[in-house]
């Protein structure tokens, strides 16, 4: 083969088979690698998604737990004292006297409790109403309330032992569950209540899936078991 055919073979360049192979390698690896990023960027998103419900749900429990914590009863006239949790709590709302602020009367060593009551409005978010209370003629009035949004969206699709609020009565070994009625709980089974389990559900809209963030938490109320001697 003469010189002038070698170059002319050398400058001749890729073959139509061989551009092809390499057309399609570089569109796998551009496929694989797009398929890669659209997996991170789903990941990254679902993570910060249940972090930031995780958030909302411990933030909701906190505020809850810590106000149940300090529940206490009250005396509201001559023939009515109160149990901590109050009568026309029910699975989706909560109203509790407790010593949350702990404010003490002016004169007196009694502590003013403060009427707080939760609820869920029509977004989902949590909402916290407090009732200060002032002492007349030895009991106590609640007057005008204050209220807030805790944070939310929470779910409130829970039933039994899985609503929002659960009640209990009877010893930490052997709790018995207080069912409310339809109007909430009456008078004589909110005053035999004295411990509050609480289920904060989140939903997410994750891509892998539709599972709620959700956290359990039963309080019991220590100035509870002082007056009824350990139960």
């Amino acid at each position: 083969m003469s010189t002038g055919r070698r170059i002319a073979d050398a400058d001749a360049g890729l073959t139509m088979v061989e551009l092809i192979v390499a057309s399609t390698v570089g569109l796998l690896l551009l496929s694989l690698m797009g398929t890669m990023f659209v997996q991170i960027t789903r990941t990254v998103s679902d993570a910060q998604l249940t972090k930031a419900a995780t958030a909302i749900a411990w933030n909701v429990a906190d505020e809850i737990t810590r106000v149940v914590r300090q529940g206490v009863r009250v005396t509201t006239s001559s023939s009515t004292t109160e149990g901590a949790v109050v009568a026309g709590s029910s699975p989706t709302s909560l109203i509790i006297d407790s010593n949350v602020d702990a404010a003490v009367t002016p004169g007196l060593t009694s502590i003013a409790p403060t009427r707080v009551t939760f609820t869920v409005n029509a977004a989902g978010n949590l909402i916290e109403s407090r009732q200060a209370s002032t002492l007349t003629s030895g009991y106590f009035a609640f007057g005008a309330s204050t209220t807030r949004a805790v944070n939310g969206p929470i779910s409130t699709a829970g039933t039994g032992t899985d609503a929002l609020f659960v009640y209990w009565t009877g010893p930490n070994d052997a709790p018995v569950q207080v069912v409310p009625s339809s109007g909430g709980l009456t008078a004589a089974q909110a005053i035999q209540v004295n411990a509050v389990t609480v289920n904060v559900s989140v939903d997410v809209a994750r891509s892998t899936g539709a599972d709620p963030v959700k956290l359990t938490n039963k309080v019991t109320m220590p100035n509870i078991a002082i007056v009824t001697g350990g139960n």
